[in-house]
Protein backbone atom coordinates (compact mmCIF):
# COMPACT_ATOMS: atom_id res chain seq x y z
CA UNK A 1 0.00 0.00 0.00
CA UNK A 2 2.88 2.78 0.50
CA UNK A 3 4.13 1.90 -2.81
CA UNK A 4 1.19 2.79 -4.28
CA UNK A 5 0.49 5.96 -2.56
CA UNK A 6 4.34 6.98 -3.00
CA UNK A 7 3.84 6.63 -6.75
CA UNK A 8 0.35 8.38 -7.08
CA UNK A 9 1.59 10.89 -4.72
CA UNK A 10 4.84 11.56 -6.95
CA UNK A 11 3.13 10.75 -10.53
CA UNK A 12 -0.30 11.70 -10.30
CA UNK A 13 -0.35 14.99 -8.12
CA UNK A 14 2.84 16.36 -10.39
CA UNK A 15 0.58 15.62 -13.49
CA UNK A 16 -2.45 17.47 -11.94
CA UNK A 17 0.01 20.58 -10.62
CA UNK A 18 1.73 20.62 -14.54
CA UNK A 19 -1.62 20.16 -15.87
CA UNK A 20 -3.08 23.10 -13.66
CA UNK A 21 0.27 25.44 -14.43
CA UNK A 22 0.25 25.65 -18.28
CA UNK A 23 -3.17 28.50 -18.77
CA UNK A 24 -1.54 31.01 -16.09
CA UNK A 25 1.51 30.94 -18.86
CA UNK A 26 -0.65 32.47 -21.34
CA UNK A 27 -0.62 36.45 -21.33
CA UNK A 28 -3.55 38.35 -19.42
CA UNK A 29 -3.82 40.78 -21.87
CA UNK A 30 -4.16 41.56 -25.30
CA UNK A 31 -2.94 43.53 -28.38
CA UNK A 32 -5.81 43.52 -30.40
CA UNK A 33 -7.03 47.54 -31.07
CA UNK A 34 -10.93 48.41 -30.47
CA UNK A 35 -12.88 48.43 -33.39
CA UNK A 36 -16.61 50.41 -33.89
CA UNK A 37 -19.29 47.78 -33.02
CA UNK A 38 -17.29 45.24 -30.57
CA UNK A 39 -18.60 44.63 -27.51
CA UNK A 40 -16.67 46.39 -24.32
CA UNK A 41 -17.21 46.06 -20.33
CA UNK A 42 -18.16 49.97 -19.09
CA UNK A 43 -16.65 50.59 -16.08
CA UNK A 44 -18.34 51.32 -13.35
CA UNK A 45 -16.45 52.59 -10.08
CA UNK A 46 -19.71 52.00 -8.08
CA UNK A 47 -19.82 48.40 -9.09
CA UNK A 48 -17.45 45.28 -8.54
CA UNK A 49 -15.77 44.20 -11.87
CA UNK A 50 -17.66 41.19 -12.46
CA UNK A 51 -21.11 43.09 -12.59
CA UNK A 52 -19.81 45.88 -15.11
CA UNK A 53 -22.24 45.95 -17.88
CA UNK A 54 -21.49 45.13 -21.50
CA UNK A 55 -21.62 48.11 -24.19
CA UNK A 56 -21.08 48.24 -27.65
CA UNK A 57 -18.34 50.66 -29.39
CA UNK A 58 -19.94 53.15 -31.27
CA UNK A 59 -17.10 55.54 -31.73
CA UNK A 60 -13.57 56.13 -31.33
CA UNK A 61 -12.00 59.51 -31.23
CA UNK A 62 -8.27 59.49 -31.64
CA UNK A 63 -6.21 61.95 -29.40
CA UNK A 64 -2.70 62.85 -29.22
CA UNK A 65 -1.55 58.64 -28.17
CA UNK A 66 -3.41 55.48 -28.71
CA UNK A 67 -3.44 55.48 -24.75
CA UNK A 68 -5.20 57.90 -24.66
CA UNK A 69 -8.40 57.69 -26.81
CA UNK A 70 -11.70 58.18 -26.14
CA UNK A 71 -14.58 55.35 -26.67
CA UNK A 72 -17.76 56.25 -26.75
CA UNK A 73 -20.17 53.29 -26.34
CA UNK A 74 -23.80 52.44 -25.35
CA UNK A 75 -25.05 49.89 -22.82
CA UNK A 76 -25.54 46.53 -24.88
CA UNK A 77 -30.08 45.63 -24.80
CA UNK A 78 -30.01 42.62 -22.70
CA UNK A 79 -31.99 40.15 -24.17
CA UNK A 80 -32.75 38.03 -21.35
Amino acid sequence: MDSFWDIWHRDYLAALRERQQIPHRRKRSTTKTPKEGDIVLMADDKLPRGQWPLGVLMKICYGQAMSQDQLLSERAQDDS
